[in-house]
């Protein structure tokens, strides 16, 4: 996320691995990168930024999906 508040900060990646009952990994799973909208990055905390500039994933989100397509995403991948 961009942060802990869920009245400004947005997701920007989500990961799903569906499992079976012992926990073990059915198939490899998804993970999307969601795009935040501007308003999130300008309220990014230091910290947060700096955690996702040293993982790289700031650089990456341009790129994402929007959250809608990311929910579709992963709503089709748990139908599946």
């Amino acid at each position: 996320m961009t942060g802990l508040d869920p009245a400004i900060d947005e997701l920007v990646e989500v990961s799903v691995v569906i499992t079976d009952s012992e926990l073990e990994p059915i198939d490899e799973g998804i993970d999307l990168l969601i795009k935040p909208s501007d308003r999130a990055v300008e309220h990014m905390g230091d910290f947060v930024r700096e955690m996702h500039t040293n993982s790289g994933l700031i650089t990456e989100w341009e790129n994402g999906l929007s959250l809608e397509e990311a929910e579709a995403s992963i709503l089709a991948y748990i139908k599946e």
